[in-house]
């Protein structure tokens, strides 16, 4: 009889042992050290892509990350900006078009398909969902990349925490780009 009233008890016990040993970041993937090859990652902010193109492997790297510039947009939805400078390859702009009613960190940490053209201002006023642009400039014009890109927040990596990774593969004219993006401190998200 005692083994009867002890077996609930003990379930009990470590059924609450289990939901209070994972954590809030556990669920949601932020503290996840998957996430990239973080190999690469040196300094406090940096980037590298990798271009495949004919069959042949180009690695670049970057120290500058800048950004999140704020810009306004129609209806109150504002857009967030960031640059990827690269030391022999163009610079990759990142635009992320928000609605009014979204958090900028909560909208921007998760995978997001890449919408491809070019975001008019007249196309902003009834923004539903976050629209995201990736792109570089040449004689001033967009030129879009189609792909994914991931952002995640609070990734730890040797024995610190980095505030912002991100990492990406997009195509255009028949190339391949694998990138990796990171911040340390990011102080305008």
């Amino acid at each position: 009889m005692k083994l009867f009233l002890k077996t609930p008890l003990i379930i009990l016990c470590f059924t609450i042992l289990t939901i209070f040993s994972c954590s809030k970041d556990d669920d949601n993937g932020s503290n996840n050290n998957d996430f990239a090859d973080l190999s690469f990652v040196s300094g406090d902010e940096g980037s590298r892509i990798v271009l495949t193109q004919n069959n042949e492997d180009l690695v670049y790297s970057g120290k500058n990350v800048l950004g999140w510039d704020t810009s306004a947009l129609l209806n109150l939805n504002y857009a967030k900006s960031l640059r990827l400078l690269h030391n022999g390859f163009e610079t990759i702009e990142i635009r992320m078009s928000v609605p009014s009613n979204l958090d900028f960190v909560e909208a921007a940490v998760n995978t997001h398909g890449l919408h491809g053209s070019t975001v008019l201002l007249q196309n902003t006023q009834d923004l539903s969902s976050v629209i995201v642009e990736m792109y570089s400039t040449k004689n001033q014009e967009r030129q879009q990349f189609f792909g994914t890109l991931e952002i995640k927040r609070h990734v730890n990596y040797q024995n610190s925490v980095i505030d912002m990774v991100g990492s990406f593969e997009i195509t255009r004219n028949g190339q391949t780009i694998k990138g990796l993006f990171w911040k340390k401190d990011v102080a305008n998200w």
